[in-house]
């Protein structure tokens, strides 16, 4: 059996791009939740620097989440 990829590498530069309608729902549910955070974000506290870390915070977990997918999902970098 084939394994089909999610997510097809870069002709040029290092990462990929969505090659399956999964990897596309994949990163518009990505995109969709920092847009949701930043949303989440700014109905909260009325402290700055609190709103800013929960912002980073939120944010670097799921870019990380989302690079993570994209690695197990996504074709073999050279």
């Amino acid at each position: 059996m084939t394994q089909q990829y999610w997510f097809k590498k870069k002709k040029y530069g290092y990462g990929w791009r969505p090659g399956t309608s999964q990897g596309w729902i994949a990163l518009v549910a990505y995109i969709l939740l920092i847009v949701g955070l930043g949303w989440y974000v700014l109905q909260g506290t009325s402290d700055m620097i609190m709103r800013v870390t929960i912002y980073f915070v939120g944010s670097s977990l799921l870019t990380t989440g989302f690079i993570w997918l994209c690695w197990k999902k996504g074709e073999p970098l050279r």
